[in-house]
């Protein structure tokens, strides 16, 4: 699988679990919207790090998501994890 592959991979499964957290369609969210603005929770950080640590088996720390604060940064940042192994 490609780097671009994997962002791609990483980038809709992350608007999935989002999406579904808040409430909406995937496709409206913006992926470079500021993920505390579209309503994300902490019980919300801590349970898709869980789905992404399953699904990519990286180790994601949850507060990650509110450092990133964008489901694009969140993606760079679990690539980059996920190219230092």
């Amino acid at each position: 699988m490609t780097d671009a592959a994997t962002r791609d991979e990483l980038i809709a499964f992350l608007l999935d679990r989002l999406a579904e957290r808040i409430g909406c369609d995937p496709g409206d969210i913006d992926r470079d919207a500021d993920l505390i603005e579209l309503g994300i929770r902490s019980i919300d950080a801590v349970l898709v790090s869980g789905e992404l640590e399953d699904r990519f088996g990286v180790e994601i720390d949850p507060v990650l998501l509110f450092e990133c604060r964008t489901v694009n940064r969140v993606a760079e940042s679990v690539i980059a994890s996920l190219t230092r192994r």
